[in-house]
């Protein structure tokens, strides 16, 4: 075989490597980037779960504060249980059965 014809055959050969080896290079990044990317759609899936749960925890807190609040403050209508002088059985007084005070034992 002629030097020329060799020394083409081989600088083929080289190109043809140089392409094979970019191409495994190019398979390797495009592996590299498609795990990349998973992780980052993860990380993505991850923050916007953890921003609803914030906004879950911050609208509970906000609707637990404003009942609390409600509990405290006193109602328009109070006294709630009242005597009604219609009636004969509590014409006179009415109580809360859930406590009562003994004026003779002084206990509830």
């Amino acid at each position: 075989m002629p030097p020329l014809i060799m020394n083409i055959f081989f600088n083929v050969c080289r190109l043809f490597h140089t392409f094979n080896m970019l191409s495994y290079l190019l398979n390797f990044f495009s592996v590299f980037l498609r795990i990349f990317l998973q992780f980052f759609y993860i990380l993505q899936t991850l923050f916007y779960l953890f921003i609803a749960l914030i906004q879950l925890i911050c609208k509970m807190t906000f609707y637990s504060v404003y009942f609390f609040i409600q509990l405290l403050l006193k109602h328009h209508g109070n006294p709630i249980i009242e005597p009604r002088p219609h009636l004969a059985w509590e014409s006179k007084a009415t109580f809360n059965p859930g406590a009562f005070l003994c004026e003779e034992s002084q206990k509830a």
